[in-house]
């Protein structure tokens, strides 16, 4: 697009010499509100005190809507920390402990994640298919 035309759109005046049209592109405003809704919502993302759990997953919003996830009530309610994890249950006075059986300390999602001995095995076989996916593809 023409800096003079864009210049148009936007509402600066431009020399007699140059074509301008009167019109912007559907695209064009499509395009920029979209960024302005991502900003405005990056800003709230960024000073609100919920989500927490979420936020250690996805802290910037531009790069979560390229991520191409396979959204699940399962996964959704892990992402969330409102996942059937002992001390989600032990919050909601459903069970007495909140302690993981195979491992010491609170089976939180964090804890499944990065440190259950009881997940090592498919912990590694995740890691290494992703491994070999990123070196594959590059990304």
């Amino acid at each position: 697009m023409a800096t003079s035309c864009r210049k148009c759109w936007l509402g600066s005046s431009v020399g007699n010499s140059d074509i301008c049209y009167n019109k912007i592109p559907r695209s064009e405003i499509e395009h920029q509100e979209r960024e302005k809704s991502t900003e405005k919502w990056q800003q709230q993302w960024d000073h609100t005190t919920k989500g927490l759990a979420t936020k250690e997953f996805f802290l910037n919003i531009k790069d979560r809507l390229k991520m191409k996830i396979n959204l699940s009530p399962k996964f959704t309610a892990m992402l969330t920390a409102h996942g059937k994890t002992r001390l989600y249950l032990h919050r909601l006075k459903i069970i007495e402990s909140p302690e993981c059986p195979y491992a010491n300390g609170n089976q939180t999602v964090d804890h499944l994640m990065y440190q259950c001995s009881k997940l090592n095995n498919k912990r590694e076989k995740t890691n290494s298919v992703y491994l070999k996916k990123k070196t594959t593809t590059g990304r």
